[in-house]
């Protein structure tokens, strides 16, 4: 599956796991689907998420989950996502984030520079490669 579905499958995901038994419990945990066993996580580890939906289908449990077509997102540079570590989080870089405004792409020196000059502004966040 590619990456620019992961996140809205998750959301599906969330919703149909809470009422699993504990044998397909996650968790969620500074925004992301954490599995807690494991640790691994639905954006970092979507194969696994699925194959772990089949087994529950396989045994029974009754799953819906949905897939929106989305490769980008928007919010402010100063958005509390963008404060973490969501280089890590989202798998993506500098130059994979666009400055609304003007399209340029960033690179750290420039993030840094604008986080602090413009926090108000606009940056759209590409997750597909």
């Amino acid at each position: 599956m590619k990456p620019l579905l992961k996140l809205v499958l998750i959301v599906g995901l969330i919703c149909s796991q809470w009422t699993l038994a504990s044998d397909y419990t996650l968790a969620i945990n500074n925004g992301r689907v954490i599995d807690p066993e494991t640790g691994l996580d639905g954006i970092r580890h979507l194969e696994l998420f699925l194959a772990q939906i089949r087994r529950a289908r396989e045994q029974g449990v009754d799953i819906t989950t949905e897939v929106l077509p989305y490769n980008a997102g928007s919010t402010l540079i100063s958005a509390a996502v963008l404060m973490r570590d969501w280089q890590t989080i989202f798998n993506i870089t500098y130059e994979d984030v666009e400055w609304a405004a003007t399209g340029e792409r960033f690179n750290k020196e420039m993030w840094h520079d604008y986080q602090e000059s413009y926090p108000g502004g606009l940056v759209i966040h590409h997750l597909k490669k």
